[in-house]
């Protein structure tokens, strides 16, 4: 597997966790607005699967969100993708277009691990 393969795989997993937690926020929301003023929590309920179903169809309706992580690596292989159709030597001046732009894939690959580490530190979940 290659280095931006597993990354991909990461950012999936991310992913998936990210949106197990948005159908349990859609879930309570839905309960609070049914049920203003409750004094029960939803997990107490026993209603918490049915709430989680509706969530389910709200989710379903959305469109597929794109984790920053992973525009920014797609981004970058975009540029990279572009930059190679040009230069297949690999030009290293440091001054043309070509190696501004291998320069911008770089720094959306660093951003991207910036941000994927401080959004670990802020959570504690493993960048």
């Amino acid at each position: 597997m290659t280095e931006r393969s597993t990354v991909g795989a990461s950012a999936v997993q991310a992913d998936s966790q990210n949106q197990a937690a948005l159908r349990d926020r859609i879930a309570e929301a839905l309960y609070t607005h049914d049920h203003p003023g409750h004094l029960v929590p939803l997990n107490k309920t026993g209603m918490g699967a049915a709430y989680r179903d509706t969530a389910d169809a709200v989710l379903a309706v959305l469109p597929e969100p794109v984790g920053r992580v992973a525009a920014w690596r797609a981004a970058a292989d975009e540029l990279d993708s572009i930059s190679d159709q040009f230069d297949g030597g690999g030009c290293l001046c440091g001054d043309c277009a070509l190696c501004t732009w291998t320069e911008a894939a770089r720094h959306l690959r660093r951003e991207a691990v910036e941000f994927q580490k401080a959004d670990a530190a802020d959570t504690g979940r493993p960048a």
